[in-house]
């Protein structure tokens, strides 16, 4: 059936036409695939998954405070959104850093991220491959704006280290690259 059809039994294990489902009063089963429409049916129900997509997003290398004129060598991102967990790829390269004002940010996150409204919750954090920085980083985690489509990040330049220091434009070459995998919660 259409998605937008509702599903017919017409026998235990056929609907309409298209066998090898199976209703035993308490759980349906269904060979190989479930298809989930174009568009969101968003549900209110904690326990309904209601979306399922994969597609692209375009990483990019910015400031809180504005961005403008980079140039890019790479700008490849993916992405898995299940309900409302959004799985990303990405790795982006500049080949000009242009004007970068306030904190480092990854900007084009595919969806917004939920707000967090309890304070022991943060948006997840992951840790980057890196490379070409102007300045010596021993890590550099990425750490999720609430509500936003942004990743702030951050690095740690000492081992054994607990400070995590938000990245500036002075920390960013004309060759930096970023690569890693972030998951976080949507909005919807």
């Amino acid at each position: 059936p259409a998605n937008d059809q509702i599903a017919v039994f017409t026998d235990a294990d056929t609907i309409e036409g298209v066998s090898g489902f199976a209703f035993d009063g308490t759980t349906f089963t269904m060979p190989g695939q479930i298809a989930f429409p174009a568009t969101q049916s968003a549900s209110a129900g904690a326990n309904v998954l209601d979306d399922y997509e994969e597609g692209t997003w375009t990483p990019v290398i910015g400031g809180a405070g504005g961005t403008s004129g980079q140039t890019y060598a790479v700008q490849s991102g993916l992405y898995s959104k299940i309900g409302k967990l959004v799985y990303c790829e990405f790795y982006v390269e500049v080949s000009a850093k242009g004007t970068i004002t306030g904190d480092v940010i990854i900007k084009g996150l595919p969806f917004t991220s939920e707000p967090y409204t309890a304070i022991s919750l943060d948006v997840p954090a992951v840790i980057i491959m890196f490379g070409a920085m102007a300045t010596n980083w021993i890590t550099i985690l990425a750490r999720g704006q609430r509500n936003t489509t942004n990743a702030i990040l951050l690095g740690l330049n000492a081992a054994a280290a607990n400070n995590q220091i938000v990245l500036a434009t002075a920390d960013i070459s004309n060759t930096t690259s970023f690569r890693g995998n972030y998951f976080y919660l949507a909005t919807a």
